[in-house]
């Protein structure tokens, strides 16, 4: 591909983008399906966390346990999504 996992992971969005196409990387639809699925989750996640405090009778501030779940969340998303990064660019360097 000429261009390693690791600088690929230091690219722009828009490089990002522009390799694959160079490339003719393809997703396969159940990939983006699933892949779609579990974005929605995590990000509904995120939603429910925040807005169950501010939405509360009171309202009230996120407390530092709710927080740390939205940092989990986002840390544990980041990584799996990492992860796919990485093994789509190594099926493509096979």
């Amino acid at each position: 591909m000429g261009i390693s996992n690791e600088e690929f992971l230091f690219l722009s969005e828009e490089e990002k983008y522009k390799v694959l196409k160079e490339n003719n990387i393809k997703i396969h639809p159940l990939l983006w399906m699933l892949l779609s699925d579990y974005l929605k989750n995590s990000i509904h996640t995120i939603y429910w966390i925040a807005t169950e405090r501010v939405e509360s009778d009171p309202p009230g501030a996120i407390t530092h346990e709710d927080g740390k779940k939205i940092i989990e969340r986002c840390d544990q998303l980041k990584k799996s999504l990492t992860k796919m990064q990485n093994e789509l660019l190594q099926a493509k360097e096979d």
